[in-house]
């Protein structure tokens, strides 16, 4: 791959969230971590069950090893202030593992988390209804695109993708709707399918956090699918993706870029860059430079790192 900038799914979700957004992630820009945060937490569940399932029968232990490894935030007396403590983690390991004993998995594990980047080819343009747009070609331009795929299974003879969610919504019907056009999901199908895997769909694999009461019961874990993905539904993710792209690359990075209000205060709490995009550019640029934190935006890298520490564990 020769692209200097290789989108994923987190990039495209915040380019349609809000272009301004965009941008400054790009950039690599990011509000200091909480140690108590929600990434915090799912990164260390997510090192928890790269562990359970890389192993082919239950071993918890190793498990919350691995969590204990990857969690980042204080432990012991200062846990009772904490939202996503590491007890709490670790207890909702021993609950996973008790719904769902890797000996009585109903399918076959073929790989565990990796990264992995493919150059994604459109299908025939001709079969949509396409938009006016200056140059805009008729024959769709291959792409590079990347992810970190938690594991790829096969369930009954059918090979899918795998996600691990960490939420603390509700895990009904209408959580797991939202996979059903996903972004993310789509496109880890669309990977698999140009590096030449049968893969016709997802697998949802959730787990609830209680932030609330910290209780840990069976229904807080949930699998869902599989999802099946018709090719034109991989089709229209390529076409959308493309169209994204092409508009990410008639912008200028040094100038801001448009900005959506939906995205201001979505799910009942501010964006990280609130304050910055209210600002005047230049008080801006130097709120940016001494409150944020900068971290080249790498998925390759960070999944390296994470494959790392989960070596080492093991």
């Amino acid at each position: 791959m020769t692209n200097k900038w290789v989108p994923d799914a987190t990039a495209i979700k915040n380019f349609r969230t809000c272009p301004e957004l965009f941008r400054l992630k790009r950039i690599g820009y990011k509000k200091p971590s909480s140690f108590d945060g929600p990434i915090t937490a799912g990164q260390a569940i997510h090192a928890g069950l790269d562990t359970w399932f890389s192993l082919p029968v239950s071993d918890v232990e190793a498990a919350k090893a691995a969590i204990s490894d990857a969690y980042e935030g204080p432990v012991g007396v200062f846990e009772a202030d904490q939202k996503r403590p590491l007890s709490l983690l670790l207890r909702i390991m021993d609950g996973y593992a008790e719904k769902y004993p890797r000996e009585d998995d109903p399918f076959e594990v073929l790989e565990t988390e990796g990264y992995q980047e493919a150059t994604i080819t459109g299908p025939d343009w001709n079969r949509y209804k396409l938009p006016n747009l200056p140059g805009f070609a008729r024959s769709l331009k291959h792409f590079d695109y990347c992810g970190i795929r938690d594991l790829r299974i096969n369930l009954n003879g059918q090979n899918l993708i795998v996600d691990h969610k960490t939420t603390g919504s509700y895990l009904n019907q209408l959580y797991f709707d939202q996979f059903t056009l996903d972004v993310q999901m789509r496109g880890y199908v669309a990977m698999e399918l140009a590096l030449g895997r049968e893969c016709v769909g997802a697998y949802i694999n959730a787990l609830h956090i209680d932030t609330r009461h910290h209780k840990v019961k069976p229904e807080h874990f949930q699998r869902h699918g599989p999802i099946i993905f018709e090719q034109e539904q991989i089709d229209s993710w390529a076409r959308d993706v493309e169209l994204d792209l092409r508009r990410i690359e008639g912008y200028d990075d040094g100038e801001r870029w448009p900005q959506y209000q939906g995205g201001c205060t979505a799910f009942f709490k501010r964006c990280e860059f609130f304050e910055v995009c209210r600002m005047p550019a230049e008080l801006a640029a130097h709120k940016l430079e001494v409150e944020f934190d900068k971290m080249p935006w790498n998925p390759k890298a960070s999944a390296e790192a994470r494959k790392r520490s989960t070596d080492a564990t093991g």
